[in-house]
């Protein structure tokens, strides 16, 4: 894809959901977790690999649309760039 297209799109490439259900397989969740998507978009990919196990669920995303969507879906998510959060171990919050 032309460098100016992925631009265009901030560079979201969505999982399809058959990798997804692949890779929530391979996964097992033991008890209570929190789970880090750095480019959740939708928060379609990190639902579907999370489904049915204890855990909580944090995103961050470029694009304020989508984060909104994430939002919306139950994942705790900021909207900004991953190479910009801080988070202090002693914060249960992430700030850009």
């Amino acid at each position: 894809m032309a460098r100016s297209a992925a631009r265009l799109k901030m560079g979201y490439y969505p999982l399809p959901v058959s990798e997804g259900a692949k890779l929530r397989e391979l996964l097992s969740f033991t008890g209570p977790a929190s789970v880090v998507d750095p480019c959740v978009g939708q928060g379609t990919a990190l639902n579907l690999i999370t489904q049915g196990a204890e855990v909580r669920r944090y995103g961050i995303e470029l694009d304020a649309e989508r984060a909104m969507a994430a939002g919306a879906k139950g994942i705790e998510t900021i909207q900004g760039n991953a190479f910009d959060g801080v988070a202090k171990p002693e914060s249960s919050r992430c700030s850009t």
